[in-house]
C-alpha cells in the first residue's frame, strides 16, 4: 500500500489536497473496500495507506493533470521503465511549484 500523506508532500500539492481533506463518496467506497486505511501513528502524526487503485482515485481527486501523470509514471514502471517514470515524478513537482507561483502571484495584484 502507498502512503498518500507521502505522495502529498513529494509532489508539494497544496494543503487543501491533503488526503485527511479528501471527503467524498469515491474516498467512502474505498474505505468500505479496505482500500484504504489511516493509521495513527502517535506524536509521529498519521498515515493513510492505500492501495494503487484508491492512489489513482486519491490523484483525480486532487488534479486531472496529476492524475494523468500518476497514471503515466505507473505505466512505466509497470513496462519496467524506471528512468522513465523518475522523469515523468520530476516533471510533475516542477509544474506543481510552477502553479503554486502563478497562484501566488494571481492572489497578490
Amino acid at each position: 500500500m502507498y502512503d498518500l500523506n507521502d505522495i502529498h508532500q513529494a509532489f508539494k500539492l497544496p494543503k487543501t489536497k491533503q488526503p485527511g481533506q479528501w471527503r467524498d463518496s469515491t474516498k467512502a467506497f474505498f474505505e468500505n473496500e479496505g482500500k484504504i486505511a489511516s493509521v495513527n501513528l502517535g506524536r509521529r502524526g498519521s498515515q493513510t495507506l492505500a492501495t494503487q487503485e484508491a492512489l489513482y482515485a486519491y490523484a483525480m481527486w486532487c488534479d486531472v493533470e496529476f492524475y494523468m501523470v500518476v497514471v503515466d509514471a505507473f505505466t512505466a514502471l509497470t513496462n519496467g521503465d524506471i528512468e522513465e517514470a523518475q522523469e515523468i515524478a520530476q516533471t510533475v513537482v516542477s509544474i506543481h511549484e510552477q502553479r503554486a507561483t502563478e497562484l501566488y502571484l494571481q492572489g497578490h495584484h
